[in-house]
């Protein structure tokens, strides 16, 4: 096994055993069928998409430490409100001093399982230059509880690999 790996959603080099998994959509969108996510997509990338529906999202991490002393990094999709888009974007894509330390929030558009995280408030720091920002602290307990306490490594991981089961197609 590499002691390696990289990273796909931000190129990081992580260790081989890093517990990260990446949420593909924002919950609501990945619930539609692929014609459905083409009709409401104005744009998509692995980082930032802006949707008719729902607006823009960007790809963030979600830091949970886990009480075996390691820690899982989820990238899930923080939803802007309409006048933070282009802000945050205009930053991103500007990288350097205007990315790394700027500061936004917005709403969690996933659930992460087994806690209700669904829409959560969260606060997200981007620290490193062209690097995908982090959670740092959010007004829901649940979630600012994932951030602070480490969390039961059975049930985390039995999620992970049910979220990570290929879904059968609806018709």
């Amino acid at each position: 096994m590499p002691e390696t790996i990289t990273c796909y959603c931000c190129g990081k080099t992580l260790p081989a055993d890093n517990l990260v998994w990446n949420f593909v959509w924002p919950d609501e969108i990945a619930a539609l069928s692929a014609l459905g996510r083409k009709r409401t997509l104005k744009f998509s990338s692995d980082s930032f998409l802006f949707s008719r529906n729902h607006g823009a999202a960007i790809r963030v991490i979600l830091p949970i430490e886990l009480e075996n002393g390691r820690t899982s990094t989820l990238g899930v999709w923080l939803g802007l409100a309409p006048e933070d888009g282009q802000r945050v974007n205009d930053a991103a894509r500007a990288g350097g001093d205007a990315w790394v330390g700027f500061t936004f929030g917005g709403y969690l558009l996933n659930e992460v399982r087994p806690w209700d995280t669904y829409f959560a408030e969260l606060t997200v720091v981007a620290f490193e230059d062209w690097g995908v920002p982090r959670v740092t602290e959010s007004t829901s307990p649940v979630v600012q509880r994932l951030l602070t306490e480490p969390q039961p490594v059975d049930p985390f991981l039995r999620e992970r690999i049910h979220d990570s089961t290929p879904k059968p197609k609806p018709p």
